[in-house]
């Protein structure tokens, strides 16, 4: 949640002024934020920005569309201390794009694309997520865009649909749940996170292989 108390604290310490898709790993980030973030590199490319009346898209360097997201032909040269908005290539009221402009910067393919997007009424830029019809995220949806980029657009696994038929507590699906896909934090998982823990079992104090 954006306006929780972590979020703000995350904001303030990590991306303070910036969206949370712009955010650098820090120095010194916490185990915490170092797990976000690395999850945040695989999903964030699923996003795009939805161009509005007042944008202050990035033209040339953020991806943005309407329904869907805009794919640019060609690699066009920016100012990267004032880069192009979206924006500047719209008429005054910013409700429709100005084509003389569009067509006297972009090939006829990237202009045609540009001026087929339509413009948001609203004055504020939105953050799509493009995997599903809704336009906005959820942690089922970016699991199955994952596992089909993992698996070359394969079928998710059926494994998380069983286990929520399952006539038990919620703690318990999810507990067997990571137990199937090996994401328990034990030991081995942790080093291969980061933290600096010993690896020696517990209980017979022999090194885990």
């Amino acid at each position: 949640m954006p306006n929780s108390l972590l979020a703000k604290v995350l904001e303030a310490k990590y991306y303070h002024g910036s969206s949370i898709l712009s955010s650098t790993l820090g120095n010194r980030p916490s185990y915490a934020w170092r797990s976000i973030y690395m999850s945040l590199q695989e999903v964030k490319s699923g996003f795009f920005w939805q161009v509005n009346t007042q944008s202050t898209i990035k033209i040339l360097s953020d991806k943005w569309g309407g329904f869907q997201p805009i794919t640019l032909t060609e690699t066009y040269i920016d100012n990267h201390d004032n880069p192009l908005l979206c924006n500047e290539f719209m008429n005054e009221s910013g409700d429709a794009w100005d084509a003389t402009k569009v067509m006297q910067v972009f090939n006829s393919t990237d202009a045609a694309a540009i001026l087929s997007c339509p413009i948001a009424k609203n004055h504020t830029d939105i953050l799509i997520w493009a995997n599903h019809s809704s336009g906005l995220y959820s942690v089922r949806s970016a699991y199955h865009w994952l596992m089909r980029q993992q698996h070359n657009d394969a079928p998710p696994s059926t494994l998380w649909n069983k286990l929520s038929k399952l006539k038990t507590l919620p703690k318990i699906r999810i507990f067997i749940w990571r137990a199937a896909r090996e994401a328990l934090p034990v030991g081995t998982r942790l080093l291969t996170a980061g933290p600096r823990i010993f690896s020696n079992c517990m209980e017979c104090m022999l090194v885990s292989l």
